[in-house]
C-alpha cells in the first residue's frame, strides 16, 4: 500500500452527515442510526471485500444452525397428572391412592411457604440448600476433610444414611 492510501481522509462529511454526528449518540433514532453506520461503511471502500466475506460468513452460520435438529427440553403442564401409589408396582393398574406431592414426613420442612399450592421440584431444592437441612453442609465439611486430611469425617463420602459405619465411640454418641 502506497502512503497516500493510506493517508487520512482530510475531507469533511457530507452536511447531513455533519448534522448527525452532532446529536448525542444516546438521542439518535434508529434510521440516524442506520444512516451513520451506512456512511461509516462507505467511507472504507477498502473494507469491501471484508464485509461482504462476513456476511457470507454469518448467512452460512444462521443456514447451518437452520439446519441442526431441536430437542423439546421440558414443557410445563397445564394440568398436573394424576399420582397414584402402583398396587405392587403394576403402572397399569389404575385402583391406587391418588398421592400428592410432598417430601417425606420425617424430613423437617417449614411448610408455611407452600401451604394452599402443590410442591413442586423448586420446593425440593429450596430445602435441600435450606438452613432447615444440615445433610448438603455434613457432606460439604466432610469431603473438604477428605481432601485436607485424607479421609472424611465419615469414610465413605457418598453415604449418609442408613448404610454408613457405625460410631467408633457409641458410649458418647
Amino acid at each position: 500500500m502506497s502512503a497516500a492510501a493510506r493517508a487520512p481522509k482530510t475531507a469533511l462529511p457530507r452536511p447531513e452527515i455533519a448534522k448527525l454526528l452532532q446529536i448525542p449518540a444516546i438521542k439518535r433514532t434508529e434510521p440516524q442510526r442506520k444512516t451513520l453506520a451506512s456512511y461509516q461503511r462507505s467511507a472504507a471502500p477498502e473494507l469491501i471485500a471484508d464485509r461482504r466475506r462476513m456476511a457470507e460468513a454469518k448467512k452460512a452460520k444462521t443456514d447451518f444452525e437452520a439446519t441442526l435438529p431441536r430437542c423439546l427440553v421440558s414443557v410445563v403442564a397445564d394440568e398436573p397428572r394424576t399420582v397414584r401409589i402402583l398396587p405392587r408396582g403394576d403402572f397399569m393398574n389404575e385402583t391406587g391412592d391418588i398421592v400428592q406431592p410432598a417430601l417425606p414426613a420425617y424430613l423437617t420442612v417449614s411448610t408455611a411457604k407452600v401451604e394452599g399450592r402443590r410442591l413442586n421440584r423448586l420446593d425440593l431444592a429450596d430445602w435441600l440448600v435450606s438452613r432447615e437441612n444440615p445433610l448438603v453442609a455434613r457432606v460439604f465439611v466432610n469431603r473438604l476433610w477428605k481432601q485436607f486430611f485424607g479421609i472424611g469425617l465419615a469414610k465413605v463420602l457418598d453415604d449418609f444414611g442408613m448404610q454408613g459405619e457405625p460410631p467408633v465411640n457409641p458410649e458418647t454418641a
